[in-house]
This record gives structure tokens, C-alpha cells and sequence, in this order.
């Protein structure tokens, strides 16, 4: 484990939605600043300027990384709750009981139920 347990630092963080973001933007940073390191020591420059260089990319593509990706979960999740309250969705526990799935469920084997003579007619729906 990375983080430790005193004052809570690792619940927190476990339960953060926002992890993925830092996982995210970190793992482009890295693999950004890298990338930009091997391209500075390509063009022979001096070691501790690719070090400076490949350090300051990491940083300047991790931190709007997250920032979109924050910004990204956070309208995600907006949209959702405004989806739920459009169509009148409730939590699990208030939900009515389901219907049954027996010979009386009204989607299932539609095609047993529709009289001989439509027999013909594609538009008639049957379960596959």
C-alpha cells in the first residue's frame, strides 16, 4: 500500500471518483516527458538540460490532463443525475416489484399469442 492509514489519507483517496484522473494524467505525463527526453538526447543535448526538459513536460501535459478529465467526470455525472431525474428514476429500495418472467409476462413469447392468419406479416415482433 501506498498511502497510510493515519488520519484517513487512503480511505479518502479510495474513495475519491477523481483517481482515475491522477492515474490518468499521470500515466501521460510520464509517458509525454519521456518521450521528450528521448527526443533531447537524440538532438545530443546537455543531460541535465534533458532532465529539466523531460521533468517540465511531464508537468505541463499532467496537469491540464486532469483537468479535462476532472471537468469530463463531473459533467458526466451531472448528465446522469439530470437523465435520472428526467425519466423519475428512484434508488433500488423504492423501486415497485418486478413482473414475473412466466407465461403471462407481456413481452415474452409474443409470437405464440398473434392469431395463424397474420402468420405472414413480418412486423409482427417475436423474442430471438
Amino acid at each position: 500500500r501506498i498511502f497510510p492509514e493515519k488520519y484517513g489519507i487512503r480511505q479518502s483517496i479510495e474513495d475519491s471518483s477523481f483517481r482515475w484522473c491522477v492515474r490518468e494524467s499521470m500515466m501521460w505525463g510520464v509517458a509525454t516527458g519521456a518521450m521528450m527526453g528521448v527526443h533531447r538526447l537524440r538532438m545530443k543535448s546537455n543531460p541535465f538540460f534533458v532532465i529539466n526538459v523531460a521533468f517540465g513536460t511531464a508537468l505541463l501535459v499532467a496537469a491540464p490532463s486532469y483537468y479535462f478529465c476532472y471537468r469530463r467526470r463531473e459533467h458526466q455525472e451531472q448528465v446522469i443525475e439530470m437523465m435520472m431525474a428526467v425519466n423519475d428514476f428512484r434508488p433500488g429500495e423504492e423501486m415497485p416489484e418486478s413482473v414475473p418472467l412466466d407465461e403471462n409476462h407481456p413481452f415474452l413469447n409474443v409470437r405464440d399469442r398473434v392469431n395463424d392468419e397474420e402468420d405472414g406479416d413480418d412486423r409482427v415482433l417475436q423474442k430471438e
